[in-house]
């Protein structure tokens, strides 16, 4: 996964997301028309039942009634239109794509700790077998007289527990 196809996929995202988002609030914007509609027809109520009602007020509640069913209407092809733009799927491939890229990066980084690890292994059995040179010279026979490996070191070769905790 390149760098480039992981920023194509949130663009990908972010354009759908932008989209669905959009039509989101347009269906909260629908809502919100509905609830001051149906305030106002509670209010309106309140005052028939208190008797204060205008003839315009009952005009305006009819009205609303109206209003509110076309609304209802709106709201529900609204909210269609959101569900319809999900970017569930783009989501979805960007994730993917971000595990895909961080796995890669991963990979890179453990193949070059490799490198250095072979380097180093190298480098410390050419230092063990110096060692165990010079100390014969001064009368070591087993290879324990002159070299041993650290507690760490001997625990992650022989127990398989990596040096410092690191799992």
């Amino acid at each position: 996964m390149t760098t480039a196809n992981l920023a194509e996929a949130r663009r990908n995202f972010a354009e759908a997301d932008a989209v669905y988002q959009g039509l989101k609030a347009k269906a909260r914007s629908i809502a919100d028309r509905i609830q001051v509609a149906k305030a106002k027809q509670t209010a309106i109520t309140n005052k028939r039942v208190a008797g204060t009602a205008t003839e315009a007020d009952t005009a305006e509640f009819g009205a609303l009634s109206a209003d509110l069913e076309l609304l209802a209407t709106m709201l529900t092809a609204a909210e269609t239109a959101a569900e319809a733009k999900n970017p569930e799927f783009e989501r979805n491939l960007l994730s993917q794509a971000e595990t895909l890229h961080q796995r890669e990066q991963d990979k890179t980084k453990f193949d070059a700790l490799s490198a250095v690890c072979l380097k180093l292994d190298a480098a410390l059995c050419e230092a063990i077998g110096e060692a165990h040179a010079f100390g014969k010279r001064l009368g070591h026979v087993p290879l324990s007289q002159s070299w041993r490996p650290s507690e760490a070191l001997h625990r992650a070769v022989n127990y398989g527990v990596p040096p410092g905790g690191i799992q």
